[in-house]
C-alpha cells in the first residue's frame, strides 16, 4: 500500500515507525526536516516529498 503523510510531527512519525517494515511504500513531507530526514535514514521504504514553495 502507498501511504503519504502531510506534516511530519510526533504522531506522523509514530505511525511511520509502526508501519515501516510491513511492505508499505511511505512518503513523508519535509515540513519537519529533522524528523523526515531521520525517518528516511531509518527505513528504506520511506521517502521524502519536497514542499512546493
Amino acid at each position: 500500500m502507498r501511504l503519504g503523510f502531510l506534516g511530519c510531527g510526533t504522531i506522523a512519525a509514530a505511525v511511520v515507525h509502526g508501519l515501516a517494515g510491513r511492505g508499505h511504500d511511505i512518503t513523508v513531507s519535509e515540513r519537519s526536516e529533522a524528523t523526515s530526514t531521520t525517518l528516511v535514514s531509518l527505513y528504506p521504504e520511506v521517502s521524502r516529498a519536497p514542499i512546493n514553495r
